[in-house]
């Protein structure tokens, strides 16, 4: 299938180098009044409302790659 324009896809801006990661996952703050394992989000987005504002421009491509530090776990279709 060819495209009139080239598909962007989006990955978490939120995934530096100094992540704490536990079984694989990284731990992302959150902006919860809880105490919990993850930090507390101070700036104006957190991983959820990053997931949900991202989710529709992701969700309709048949081509895409998942980002992580293994490539084993890299994917493209």
């Amino acid at each position: 299938m060819h495209h009139l324009f080239p598909l962007q896809a989006y990955h978490s801006g939120l995934m530096d180098g100094d992540t704490k990661m536990v079984g694989n996952m990284a731990m992302l703050p959150l902006k919860t009044q809880f105490k919990g394992p993850a930090a507390k989000e101070t700036k104006d987005t957190d991983i959820i409302d990053e997931a949900i504002y991202y989710f529709k421009a992701n969700v309709f491509f048949k081509n895409y790659e998942i980002k992580v530090r293994n490539e084993c776990f890299s994917k493209k279709d």
